[in-house]
């Protein structure tokens, strides 16, 4: 079943085209496409997968659930009556739904999982089987694994730490707030007498450099070698691996730099439109009502009440249906 069609107004058409071309996210060295591209999008106010085509997939496979999340390494979480399982690309479920709660599964093949009544708990692996179950880290209390082996973890105390793949403390808990680790910084916040301490930490624990950010509002995490950081003016730019701001606090709401095609671009909104930054600092195609980039570097946006996908290879593809496309929400993090 085809979803999508071209029938777009050539204006609009263009100003997608546009962007392509200045962007270079179909560039004659754009990663081909591959045919296990599984995208959640909420259409007519249901989840459905779609491929890069447009085209819906699994449809028969994920009728019979009552909600399906996106895939992370491979699987992705799908329930029916409470319970929750996983599905693999294909549609086949590799897990039975015998779980109460579920979590993605990192890049450690573990995921955060609670089953009868919340007596178990644990990681399992993509086996179904608990790896780490019943953790002398209290229920709730602990994160998805970062993809160097290490999960935020809470202690009595309320205080954050870190711990190893066999539930032993590498980083003491003293942290107010501990974010996973990407490209080997995490951000972490403590509080003193002094007043509130914001700073991104290394592996081992040690302070790799500190940054001053408004109260309740998280730094963003390492993607591509930069993190948007909120500056003194309320506005976010992007910091590099030494603290330093490279592109200047200017945007209204920022998100992570992904790799589109030959290039590595961020969206970023100004007032009420979205366009793109790249990593050097220049600001294009501000033209768009929303935008957003999926994991494989495909990007929807949407420009006066029309809707594109426009694909790593380059083609835009009208979305008459759309409503929205995005992380879906699991249970912790």
């Amino acid at each position: 079943m085809k979803l999508f069609t071209r029938n777009m107004k050539t204006r609009h058409f263009i100003i997608i085209l546009l962007a392509i071309l200045t962007f270079g996210a179909a560039g004659n060295g754009a990663k081909a496409q591959t045919d296990d591209v599984r995208i959640r999008v909420l259409i007519d106010d249901q989840w459905k997968y779609i491929d890069q085509t447009g085209n819906y997939c699994l449809e028969k496979e994920t009728a019979q659930y009552d909600d399906i999340t996106e895939f992370t390494n491979g699987l992705a979480a799908v329930s029916k009556n409470d319970k929750w399982g996983f599905i693999d690309k294909s549609g086949k479920l590799v897990i039975p739904l015998q779980f109460d709660k579920v979590g993605e599964f990192a890049d450690n093949g573990l995921a955060m999982a609670v089953k009868k009544d919340e007596s178990q708990f644990g990681y399992i692996n993509k086996e179904g089987n608990f790896v780490m179950e019943q953790l002398h880290w209290s229920y709730g209390n602990w994160k998805k694994y970062s993809d160097n082996g290490l999960a935020p973890c809470m202690n009595g105390k309320k205080l954050w730490g870190y711990m190893d793949e066999k539930g032993n403390v590498k980083i003491e808990p003293k942290y107010e707030k501990a974010n996973l680790f990407y490209e080997g910084l995490a951000f972490v916040e403590s509080h003193d007498e002094t007043g509130y301490h914001d700073m991104y930490i290394d592996e081992k624990g040690n302070v790799a450099f500190s940054v001053k950010i408004p109260l309740w509002f998280y730094a963003g995490d390492f993607h591509n070698g930069l993190a948007y950081l909120k500056g003194s003016n309320d506005k976010y730019g992007y910091i590099d691996k030494t603290g330093k701001f490279v592109i200047e606090p200017q945007f209204d709401e920022a998100k992570n730099f992904v790799k589109c095609g030959d290039n590595v671009l961020a969206v970023v909104k100004k007032g009420k439109k979205w366009g793109f930054v790249t990593k050097d600092g220049n600001v294009r195609q501000m033209e768009f009502d929303k935008a957003h980039f999926t994991a494989e570097g495909i990007l929807f946006v949407q420009v006066e009440g029309h809707l594109m996908m426009v694909t790593t290879d380059g083609k835009g593809i009208e979305v008459p249906h759309f409503k929205d496309v995005d992380r879906c929400t699991f249970f912790w993090w």
